[in-house]
């Protein structure tokens, strides 16, 4: 069954919570959500094997974000 649209806003809504106070979620998937220092969000995920090495996508604002995140949410979730 596929979530839906205002049920993946509320969540991103309850990770953007989290992030205020811990400065950080970590997903189902291993993927990390930080806020950076200067501005803006991080999505960090390091690969299933050594040779996969670590992958950052860095300054979003929280649309680009949760659009980042509706692209592929299964992934994510």
């Amino acid at each position: 069954m596929e979530t839906k649209l205002s049920d993946k806003k509320a969540i991103f809504q309850e990770w953007m919570k989290t992030l205020q106070v811990g400065g950080q979620v970590i997903l189902n998937n291993g993927a990390i959500i930080d806020i950076q220092e200067h501005g803006g969000y991080c999505i960090t995920y390091e690969g299933a094997t050594d040779t996969d090495g670590t992958s950052c996508a860095c300054g979003f604002d929280q649309d680009i974000l949760f659009e980042a995140l509706l692209t592929d949410w299964d992934a994510f979730s």
